[in-house]
């Protein structure tokens, strides 16, 4: 049911059945916009629009009326449909740039659905597996991908050995055509639930016309583009502009309400693009001409054909080809030129261009790589330059665009000499070029864009240099560094002992001193702590550590070894103190030890803050069956079960099933009696989102946890923990810390569980609470610094009695 409060219109029935009841309601609103609300009520939908009524008339209340109507038929299918099943109303990402057409299709259905928008952070796009990362740590459920990206996505799912982030509910490709491998091997790594469309549009028709989503386990021979969206009218129409029968080929034409009034001051070419809809009542209604073929198969779906004319679609972007051949026909050295889409052995589009020229310049394909550069978009430029000595014609004179060769796999003759690789490192860089590019040799001196690359090879460049050689390096250094001998001079400096520092800056801007905060398991949460430093103001610099197995090295086996090397690297960055330490989980037990480690060599530590970390091998770890340790439990599995209750089935499935896994190890080692206890990262946590690599690091990081026997520690703890305890536990509301901090234990209860206390919104909270602490630390500190040691003032005073005497005894 659905309720309009002050309407002037009586009960209705609105789309899907569903019914609109009118009742008076004197509510304070905004009076500048209209408030929608969904709520659950009765097993049904109850959806509320609130205004003041005197603001508007009655007839803006039917039309307002009207478009809450159609956004109701468009999220509600189902009446009986519950709040978590609405399709996009939580958090969707904004991959699209601002200024390409696609952004509109991210930004408006996300909010209009109520959704949260989630902005990506500048740069992460040009990382496939930071992307991946950061769906998983945002909790993303819509994605809208380019094809081509989609399908590198998952390349790194499936070489990774990842899963699709259990947050993902739908993911919407388009801007390229989707093949029939690609959509099974997806369907491979999608579980079952999880919605998949393939979009297509213009941006003369505001973008998404039709949309296709395959059935469970469907893989059509030829991936379709789908039906007409809402509101929308698809004709495919041959040269006559008549509608023509199933499967036979036409251009896609698109009408309704969406459709441009035409281009701006251009009045030919929207004369072009833009002509009369004769199917449509409505005076002035007009057709968007898309340039495109396709037909219509008897299932209802428009099978995309290709291109009218010469353009083609390459990563996304349309590109005419005759602007590409004109610009090379500029060039003095060249007497023709045609340039041709072609898949490369990965199967993706690229340009190349055929040239004929007027002599045998050496060096010709480097200089006009540099002529189109300044003349052309980085996404026009030709992935090859072939020169021939001639055109292949047809007997008609006419160009015979399938005589064209192959682009074969040498090296291009560019401006740069051939310099080979001097080291190990250069070759298996060089190594990694060649395979990403396709040619039997680059020299270290090559220009990657030159030599065909462009960004989505230079994503999987990228992770092929991290799989090589362990470092992994923004992707943004190649574009300020393109060749090999720049990639290999940075990776040794990292290398130096300089470089190698785990201190990486968070939030490195503001006057304040700064908390330094320690990784977690596996080297993580340090999107976490992200989190926690927006939240603290700009004049807070936060500095966290990130695990040494991150850039290459070895982990260490103990947690007293890493801290010895991290106070090292402390001391470097900030001689003295006071220090600022905290810590995530695992990370909280590294800040304690370093907390040891800094106090017996003098140093202070004004703040130690551990975010949900316990001690080892304590005494919280005991279990008592006292009156007490009972009632304790029951209010704390009462706390897990709501929060267990919150997952999704998937979730819980996934939980329980590792949990029983768990359980029956611990048999087993409980029967066999030479079986030494082990500790397993997989029993803990659940690792399917993680690399082999980090799930490596899981397990040396938790048997390092198990070895730990914490030390009585002089200073005061910070505990910032949630009101759950682990399941069997001595329930102490220190978490056991008091047993160590002989300067008392300080708790702060943050909402949540452990595994979101620095996700939203918790980590307000959280920060909330770690700013007032940072705050009375750093005055302490101040105040701290202004007082003088007590050997100084006790020196101070011998020499004030001294003078004293000395002003006392008469002169002779």
């Amino acid at each position: 049911m659905f309720t309009f409060q002050d309407t002037p219109a009586r009960s209705r029935i609105l789309a899907g059945g569903l019914i609109a009841e009118v009742f008076e309601l004197d509510l304070e609103v905004a009076p500048f916009d209209l408030t929608l609300l969904l709520q659950e009520h009765d097993s049904r939908l109850v959806a509320t629009m609130e205004y003041k009524s005197d603001l508007f008339s009655d007839q803006t209340i039917e039309r307002m009326l009207g478009h809450f109507e159609t956004l109701l038929a468009g999220i509600v299918q189902n009446p009986e449909a519950r709040l978590s099943e609405l399709p996009l109303l939580s958090e969707s990402e904004r991959f699209a740039p601002l200024s390409f057409d696609v952004s509109g299709e991210e930004i408006f259905p996300t909010l209009l659905s109520g959704g949260t928008l989630v902005l990506r952070p500048p740069g992460l796009a040009v990382s496939v597996k930071d992307f991946h990362s950061f769906v998983v740590n945002e909790k993303l459920t819509a994605l809208n991908l380019p094809t081509p990206y989609w399908s590198q996505w998952m390349d790194v799912i499936e070489q990774d050995k990842l899963e699709l982030p259990r947050s993902v509910r739908l993911v919407i490709v388009g801007s390229d055509t989707v093949s029939r491998e690609q959509l099974a091997r997806w369907q491979r790594l999608a579980p079952a639930g999880v919605r998949w469309c393939n979009a297509y549009g213009t941006t003369e028709a505001t973008i998404t016309a039709l949309v296709y989503e395959p059935a469970p386990a469907e893989t059509p021979y030829s991936v379709p583009i789908g039906r007409p969206t809402l509101n929308t009218q698809v004709y495919i129409l041959d040269r006559h502009r008549n509608p023509v029968p199933i499967g036979v080929p036409g251009e896609i034409h698109i009408g309704g309400e969406q459709v441009a009034r035409g281009y701006l001051n251009r009045p030919d070419a929207t004369a072009a693009h833009f002509v009369p809809d004769v199917f449509s009542q409505r005076p002035g209604a007009r057709l968007n001409r898309t340039g495109d073929f396709g037909r219509w198969r008897a299932d209802g779906n428009v099978e995309f054909l290709g291109r009218r004319d010469n353009q083609v679609k390459i990563r996304g972007f349309r590109i005419e080809l005759g602007e590409v051949e004109s610009a090379l026909l500029r060039h003095p050295l060249v007497r023709e030129a045609a340039v041709v889409p072609r898949e490369d052995a990965a199967g993706e589009k690229r340009l190349v261009a055929y040239f004929v020229a007027n002599d045998d310049s050496p060096q010709l394909v480097g200089k006009l790589l540099h002529f189109l550069k300044e003349r052309l978009p980085p996404y026009m430029i030709p992935a090859m330059l072939v020169p021939l000595s001639a055109m292949p014609r047809l007997s008609s004179g006419k160009l015979d665009p399938h005589a064209l060769p192959e682009p074969g796999a040498t090296r291009p003759d560019l401006e740069e000499d051939f310099v080979p690789p001097s080291d190990s490192l250069e070759e298996k860089l060089a190594q990694v070029w060649r395979q990403v590019l396709g040619l039997e040799n680059v020299g270290v001196n090559d220009n990657f864009f030159y030599l065909g690359g462009h960004s989505l090879l230079a994503l999987r460049l990228f992770e092929e240099i991290e799989r090589i050689t362990g470092w992994n390096l923004p992707v943004l250094t190649l574009f300020q560094s393109p060749t090999i001998k720049h990639l290999a001079d940075i990776i040794r400096r990292r290398q130096s002992s300089e470089s190698r520092s785990s201190i990486l800056p968070v939030q490195p801007s503001g006057s304040r001193p700064p908390p330094f905060l320690l990784h977690g398991a596996a080297g993580g949460m340090l999107w976490g702590y992200a989190n926690l430093a927006k939240h603290l103001g700009d004049d807070q610099p936060v500095y966290a550590f990130n695990s040494q197995s991150r850039d290459g090295s070895g982990e260490f086996a103990t947690i007293e070894e890493m801290p010895a090397q991290y106070v090292k690297e402390l001391r470097t960055f900030q001689p003295q103190g006071p220090y600022y330490l905290g810590g995530y989980c695992f990370g909280g037990e590294v800040a304690f030890e370093m907390a040891q480690q800094l106090a017996a060599t003098g140093q202070r530590v004004a703040l130690l803050a551990l975010f949900n970390a316990m001690p080892p091998n304590s005494s919280s770890e005991k279990i008592s069956l006292a009156p007490l340790w009972i009632a304790r439990f029951a209010r704390n599995s009462w706390h897990w079960f709501r929060y267990y209750c919150q997952w999704t089935p998937d979730q819980r499935r996934t939980f329980t099933e590792r949990k029983l896994r768990a359980l029956k190890k611990r048999l087993g080692r409980l029967w066999s009696r030479n079986a030494a206890p082990k500790v397993e990262a997989e029993d803990q946590v659940d690792l399917a989102l993680y690399s082999e690599d980090q799930r490596r690091l899981w397990d040396v990081h938790l048997r390092a946890s198990a070895t730990y026997h914490p030390r009585p520690y002089p200073g005061n703890v910070t505990v910032f923990r949630t009101r759950t305890h682990p399941f069997f536990s001595s329930f102490d509301p220190s978490f056991g810390w008091s047993e160590f901090a002989r300067g008392g234990v300080t708790v702060k209860i943050i909402p949540g569980a452990h595994e979101s206390i620095l996700d939203e919104p918790h980590v307000r909270v959280a920060a909330a609470e770690l700013n007032r602490c940072l705050e009375l630390a750093q005055r302490e500190g101040a105040r701290h610094e202004d007082v003088p040691s007590p050997r100084a003032t006790e020196i101070k005073m011998l020499l004030s009695s001294v003078l004293w005497v000395l002003e006392m005894t008469p002169a002779v």
